[in-house]
C-alpha cells in the first residue's frame, strides 16, 4: 500500500526532510513520462522500437461465399476428379446460392466456341463412351432411371455434351430414329490403328475399317445408340 504524502519540511522516520518536488513518487513520475512518450499506450516501453499493427494478408484466388456480388455466380463446375454430383445436389446448391442450375455450372472460359450435343436414352451409353473410346468425364449429372440428365466428355481440349432423349421435342438418337445419321463426329487421335484395335476389342462395331483419305487415316465406329464416330490420324 502506498504511504501518505508528507508535508514540505516534515522529516521522515530516518530524520530526512524532503521538499515538495523531491517528495513525488518516482514510480508515478516514470509512469507519467512513459505515458507521454508512448502516446498513451499502457505498458509500452519508450526505449523499444514500435512497429505498426500487422496487416492481414489476403490469399489470392480465395473469396468469401457469404456475400455474393450482384450479377456474379459461383464457379462450381463439376469435374471428374471432384466426383459426381446428383441432379438433386446441384439443384440444392443452386437454391442455396440463389442462382439457376445453368448459372451454377456455367464457365465460359472452359468451353470451345462450338460444342456438339448428343442425345442418349440410356445412361449406360455415357459410361460406354468413356470406357471404350477413352474420353474423359468433365461432368456427369445422373437422372432418374439410370439416365444422364447432362454430361460432358473431353478429348484433347475438345468437348462433347450429352443429354437425355426427348421424343416430344424431337431430340432422338439414331437408334430411336431408325438408324438415320444426320451428322458425323470427327475425332483426332495419335495412332488410329491402335485406337481401332482397342475399340474393337472392347466390343464396338467397326463400320469402316482404317483407310487413308484426304491426308488423314481414319475409321468409323458405332456406339450403342447408333451414333457414328470417325476417328482419324493426321498423316505426315
Amino acid at each position: 500500500m502506498l504511504s501518505s504524502w508528507r508535508r514540505e519540511g516534515t522529516p521522515d522516520r530516518n530524520g530526512k526532510t524532503a521538499d515538495a518536488e523531491a517528495d513525488k513518487l518516482p514510480a508515478l513520475a516514470r509512469c507519467e513520462s512513459n505515458h507521454e512518450e508512448t502516446g498513451g499506450r499502457l505498458g509500452a516501453d519508450p526505449h523499444r522500437k514500435q512497429y505498426p499493427p500487422a496487416q492481414r494478408q489476403k490469399k489470392p484466388g480465395l473469396r468469401s461465399t457469404s456475400r455474393r456480388r450482384p450479377g456474379s455466380r459461383p464457379a462450381l463446375l463439376q469435374r471428374a476428379e471432384d466426383g459426381v454430383l446428383s441432379a438433386e445436389t446441384l439443384r440444392s446448391l443452386a437454391a442455396a446460392f440463389d442462382v439457376t442450375l445453368e448459372e451454377l455450372t456455367y464457365d465460359a472460359s472452359a468451353y470451345p466456341s462450338i460444342t456438339p450435343f448428343l442425345y442418349y436414352e440410356d445412361g449406360a451409353s455415357f459410361d460406354w463412351l468413356v470406357r471404350v473410346f477413352g474420353f474423359t468425364v468433365r461432368m456427369k449429372v445422373p437422372g432418374p432411371g439410370g439416365t444422364v440428365v447432362h454430361g460432358e466428355l473431353e478429348h484433347r481440349g475438345g468437348i462433347v455434351m450429352v443429354g437425355i432423349v426427348s421424343p416430344e421435342h424431337k431430340c432422338l438418337s439414331p437408334k430411336l430414329a431408325g438408324g438415320v445419321q444426320t451428322h458425323g463426329l470427327y475425332v483426332i487421335v495419335d495412332d488410329v490403328d491402335a485406337h481401332c484395335a482397342s475399340v474393337r476389342e472392347k466390343g464396338a462395331k467397326i463400320i469402316v475399317e482404317p483407310m487413308n483419305e484426304h491426308g488423314h487415316r481414319r475409321y468409323v465406329a458405332e456406339d450403342p445408340e447408333g451414333y457414328h464416330w470417325m476417328f482419324a490420324e493426321i498423316l505426315g
